[in-house]
């Protein structure tokens, strides 16, 4: 009897463990200068659960230098190509610190909507990365929460690499290096030329 007790505790711990709406953010590499620059949040249930409502907070790194959210919006959601496009009743996100670091998503659904076990994209994040330098920062989602109050994240990032040269400074640069091997090239039909009359 006991050993069956205790089987039925595990599952209903499992079965709780399992019920939840998992936060994916994504990760970029962007070249330094890039500006604004975009990361996708998908969403998956492991449980096929249904909400209709998800809210909570993205992060960025706690410094201000270290990328912020576009002013007037963090980003874009409901639309076309994102979950539940056409059933979202309201969505709303605002700045909870003047630095736009952080920014709460609020995703309020006319229906309950039927999360797949695959990832599915919800929002599209919009990140200011002027002035910042070469390197990793992270993206965190925390506090989020549905009707059902089971959701977990996954950290993403967006990363700054050295800037690539545009096609047009690849062409100059090109076009200098050929000079270059031309006047090499006349200097020694030149030098050759002046040893073939000394001898």
């Amino acid at each position: 009897m006991r050993i069956l007790g205790l089987f039925l505790g595990l599952a209903v711990i499992c079965s709780n463990a399992n019920a939840a709406i998992i936060l994916t953010i994504g990760t970029g590499s962007f070249p330094v200068g890039s500006g604004t620059v975009s990361i996708d949040v998908f969403a998956r249930s492991t449980a096929s659960e249904s909400t209709d409502f998800l809210n909570g907070d993205i992060r960025l790194n706690a410094n201000g230098l270290q990328g912020r959210f576009t002013p007037g919006s963090s980003g874009t959601f409901g639309g076309a190509g994102f979950l539940g496009a056409g059933n979202l009743n309201a969505s709303s996100s605002f700045f909870p610190n003047v630095n736009r670091t952080s920014a709460n998503l609020n995703l309020d659904f006319n229906v309950a909507q039927l999360f797949p076990a695959t990832d599915q994209r919800i929002a599209t994040l919009s990140i200011d990365t002027t002035g910042v330098g070469i390197g990793t920062y992270i993206i965190t989602g925390a506090n989020f929460a549905t009707l059902a109050g089971t959701t977990s994240s996954v950290n993403g990032s967006f990363t700054l690499v050295t800037a690539v040269p545009e096609p047009s400074t690849f062409l100059l640069l090109g076009g200098a290096g050929l000079v270059g091997v031309c006047i090499a090239c006349r200097r020694r039909k030149s030098d050759k030329d002046a040893v073939s009359i000394a001898v």
